[in-house]
């Protein structure tokens, strides 16, 4: 069965799967507030090129795509997008918005809030499923996908192979550091595991000490960094904090960090370790912090992030250096 539909003097007969299609769209993209009921799927931030495939037949679900402040995130699309029809929700509160015939390309600024979910939504040219699209852009305190590629139609048989290249290498890599973590449990460990993994060289561990005066402190006040003291091997740097509560902020439990540096230089954090949740049960809490850098690497200043699992809860200090 199909229906007319009258548009002056022309006639156009829709197929009852098209117009449920069409008629998904419409709600799914153009209805202000319809995505803001939609069931939201989370996922964690992924690192590399995220790829993404729309369904010809729109769901209410939508996708969670990472952004964070002052951090670039690149769509590109395999389909000619109308430029005229793309918003994004706070559009004035990001640094920069560019718009091009297959890709889009943001940068939200400072003004941005960790946990934050903004709308984005658009409508490709033509009149072929699906007619647009809608992502959430989850706003994360340190960690942006930096590229996500979305596929209107299948797939190429060469992207389908890209992406399980890239699957294998993850998964390689997880294997060889399962292989390290084990052969570590048999191996020495203090000074002699340094120097055996060739982490420490002839001149030792240099550190340097922040004077009370000289500490970064985190902005908004939440916390007082009572101590900061930053070390560096050959291949590695670490930071040591003791942090004060200033305020009655509810306890949370720090699960991540980053080390950002000016432009896109960050250091690779391998580890984040404290004694307990950051609450104003106790005086101070000790945090350590290690990645992986070589002396060159190593200059700064950087910004020490620190945020909770769920990624809604962060802070930050300014001007951190090693020696």
């Amino acid at each position: 069965m199909s229906i007319a539909l009258s548009n002056r003097s022309k006639t156009f007969c829709l197929a009852p799967d098209f117009r449920l299609s069409l008629l998904l769209t419409w709600l799914w993209v153009l209805l202000p507030g319809t995505t803001a009921m939609a069931q939201l799927r989370g996922a964690p931030c992924q690192s590399g090129v995220r790829r993404i495939e729309l369904p010809a037949r729109p769901t209410l679900d939508v996708m969670d795509v990472c952004i964070s402040p002052e951090l670039s995130t690149t769509f590109v699309f395999d389909e000619e997008i109308a430029r005229q029809t793309v918003t994004v929700e706070g559009a004035e509160r990001f640094t920069r918005i560019e718009i091009s015939d297959s890709t889009l390309r943001l940068i939200p600024s400072v003004k941005v809030l960790s946990g934050e979910r903004l709308r984005l939504t658009l409508r490709f040219k033509g009149n072929s499923a699906p007619m647009g699209a809608a992502f959430w852009l989850a706003v994360h305190p340190a960690q942006a996908e930096a590229l996500v590629e979305v596929f209107r139609q299948k797939r190429t048989v060469e992207s389908c192979q890209q992406e399980l290249a890239d699957k294998d290498l993850q998964l390689r890599q997880c294997r060889e550091e399962n292989m390290r973590i084990l052969s570590g449990a048999r191996e020495p460990n203090g000074l002699v595991a340094l120097l055996n993994a060739g982490l420490m060289d002839p001149r030792g561990i240099s550190a340097k000490t922040f004077s009370k005066r000289s500490s970064p402190s985190s902005p908004g006040g939440l916390f007082e960094a009572r101590s900061i003291v930053t070390y560096r091997s050959s291949q590695r740097v670490a930071v040591e904090l003791w942090l004060r509560p200033l305020t009655n902020e509810p306890g949370w439990k720090i699960d991540d960090a980053a080390l950002a540096g000016t432009g896109t230089h960050s250091l690779h954090v391998l580890s984040v370790r404290h004694q307990e949740s950051l609450d104003e049960g106790a005086l101070e809490q000790r945090v350590l912090i290690e990645a992986k850098a070589t002396k060159e690497e190593a200059q700064g200043p950087f910004t020490l992030k620190l945020w909770d699992r769920e990624g809604t809860r962060s802070i930050a200090f300014p001007g951190i250096t090693f020696p």
